[in-house]
Order: structure tokens, then C-alpha cells, then sequence
């Protein structure tokens, strides 16, 4: 187990360094699709289309 926890820091530091090497348009992008990901999959969140 505490090897899936050092292998999921080390994954973590490397998603968190390529995500600070794209350019910031991009960055805003992931940012918002990610938090829009976050507020749909909370409860009592209903997906509008």
C-alpha cells in the first residue's frame, strides 16, 4: 500500500508539472473543464443541456 501511495505522489507531481508547461489559454481551459467536471459530479447536481 505504501507503495501506491508513493507511486500515485510521483504521478501527481508529474500531471502538476506538465499541466504548468502548457500555455495558459490552455491552462484556463483545463481549469474550467475541470471544475465544471467537480460541480456535475457532486450530488444534488443535475447536468443542464
Amino acid at each position: 500500500m505504501d507503495g501506491d501511495i508513493q507511486a500515485a505522489g510521483k504521478l501527481l507531481a508529474e500531471l502538476r508539472e506538465s499541466y504548468r508547461r502548457l500555455p495558459q489559454n490552455i491552462q484556463a481551459h483545463v481549469a474550467c473543464l475541470l471544475r465544471e467536471s467537480t460541480l456535475l459530479t457532486q450530488p444534488g447536481n443535475k447536468c443542464v443541456s
